[in-house]
C-alpha cells in the first residue's frame, strides 16, 4: 500500500533529536539510539551528577536494561525504578485524540495551514462533561 503523502516523524525533527531527558532539578541531553551509548551517557554524564538518595527513573526500553546501567547509578548512590508497561487503557488523552484522529481523516485536509484550521474547529466538538468522562472510562475520578 502506498501513501499519497509524504510521511512526518518526530524522529527526524531537530526539536525532538535535541531533546534532553527530564530532571527534577535540570536536563540532561542524549541522543543514544543504542545500549551501548547509552551506557556511555549513564557513566559519562548521569553518574557524576548522582547524588546518595537521587532516583532515576526510566522506561523499559531494553537499552535501558544492559549490564552495567544499574550497577553503575547504584554505585553513585542513586536508586533505579522502571516504568511499568505502558497501557493505552489508562490514558484518557489517547481516547482524546482517537476522537480527534477520526474527524480530522474525515477532514481530509492536505495542507498544513488546512490542517490547523481543523484541528481549531474539531476541538470545539469536546465538551467538558465528555473530557471528563475520558478520564472516568481510564479509571480515574474526574473531580
Amino acid at each position: 500500500m502506498s501513501r499519497r503523502h509524504p510521511t512526518w516523524s518526530l524522529e527526524n525533527n531537530d526539536v525532538y533529536r535535541h531533546a534532553p531527558p527530564l530532571r527534577h532539578d535540570s536536563t540532561h541531553g542524549a541522543g543514544w539510539r543504542n545500549a551501548d551509548a547509552f551506557r556511555a551517557y549513564i557513566e559519562q554524564v548521569l553518574v557524576p551528577t548522582l547524588t546518595p538518595g537521587d532516583m532515576v527513573i526510566m522506561d523499559s526500553l531494553p537499552a535501558h536494561k544492559v549490564p552495567g546501567i544499574r550497577e553503575a547509578i547504584e554505585e553513585a548512590g542513586g536508586q533505579i525504578r522502571y516504568l511499568p508497561l505502558y497501557s493505552p487503557d489508562f490514558n484518557p488523552i489517547k481516547v482524546a485524540f482517537s476522537k480527534l484522529k477520526a474527524h480530522l481523516r474525515a477532514k481530509a485536509e492536505r495542507t498544513v495551514e488546512a490542517l490547523w484550521d481543523a484541528v481549531g474547529q474539531v476541538i470545539t466538538l469536546f465538551e467538558p462533561t465528555e473530557c471528563a468522562n475520558y478520564f472516568a472510562a481510564c479509571g480515574y475520578d474526574p473531580t
